[in-house]
């Protein structure tokens, strides 16, 4: 597949989404095996960024783990208190991470809401389909940042140069189109340095 310069800056800026975090209630995890973004989550808790920290993540297909359960170990080991640690394990895709940890939160962790701001900790390529699906599925109101990295030398200056980078970045910029008009993700906007 053959693309242009041009086009790759556009799907580059339009997916990589960047609101630097600032206060907000939760650390949202989205499901993967990586304990990158478990120890970002981390680090923004004990900065005081967040308060809580949710994992979000069932069985992995590949190692058949528990994807949130592996997150929660890990923060316990980094120090996390556990009562700040609200787990979801049953999802099985992004949409399922947010609609069922917003199940967890309303049964489980009234102490949490309202929640007015959210931290999205996602993958690059990932974080507008994760802010978006985010706003489709949680509360109106809510403010996103996001804190972002990358995997398997998937980065921002180079996915376009390998098969496996070309497959994720190109799957999540043809997704969106598609998961809008099945009504699964909203539309966002950047309103002072957060996604509305």
């Amino acid at each position: 597949m053959t693309i242009s310069q041009a086009e790759v800056n556009k799907i580059t800026e339009y997916l990589d989404i960047q609101a630097p975090p600032r206060r907000a209630e939760i650390a949202f995890v989205f499901g993967s095996m990586s304990m990158v973004p478990a120890q970002i989550a981390s680090e923004l808790y004990f900065e005081k960024v967040v308060r809580f920290i949710i994992v979000t993540g069932g069985i992995n297909r590949e190692s058949k783990a528990l994807e949130a359960d592996a997150h929660r170990e890990f923060l316990l080991e980094e120090g996390v208190p556990e009562n700040c640690i609200i787990v979801e394990n049953k999802s099985t895709n992004t949409r399922e991470n947010v609609v069922f940890a917003q199940k967890v939160i309303e049964e489980k962790y009234s102490n949490v809401l309202p929640i007015q701001s959210v931290v999205a900790v996602a993958k690059w390529y990932h974080s507008r389909r994760a802010v978006m699906t985010l706003k489709r599925n949680l509360p109106p109101g809510i403010r996103y940042y996001t804190a972002t990295y990358q995997l398997h030398n998937i980065s921002r200056s180079n996915w376009w140069k390998n098969d496996i980078g070309l497959h994720y970045v190109m799957k999540e910029w043809n997704s969106i189109p598609v998961y809008l008009k099945q009504d699964n993700i909203a539309e966002i906007f950047k309103e002072n340095g957060a996604y509305v």
